[in-house]
């Protein structure tokens, strides 16, 4: 295995893939552009295609962003809006 790239805390190696991860996501439609065009039936990826594959990875980093807040919520606030989805009567 190789050397930590000097992330310590768990936070911020966490921080750095989820970086990587994302980072993934556009450079895939940047190398594999051949492959996405043939397996989504384009002729090109123009303005229209680019736009929604745009669209598809702001909406994963949306969720992202999402998921990490409900879970530094508090747990007294996990029945609240955007928390777990529990009600309380």
């Amino acid at each position: 295995m190789g050397r930590p790239c000097g992330l310590l805390f768990r936070g911020l190696a966490d921080a750095a893939l989820r970086v990587f991860a994302m980072s993934g996501q556009v450079l895939y439609f940047r190398l594999g552009a051949e492959i996405v065009r043939r397996k989504m039936g384009w002729t090109e990826i123009g303005e229209s295609e680019t736009a929604q594959i745009s669209r598809v990875i702001a909406d994963n980093l949306d969720a992202t962003w999402r998921r990490r807040a409900r879970a530094r919520r508090p747990a007294h606030e996990k029945g609240r809006p955007g928390g777990s989805g529990l009600k309380y009567s």
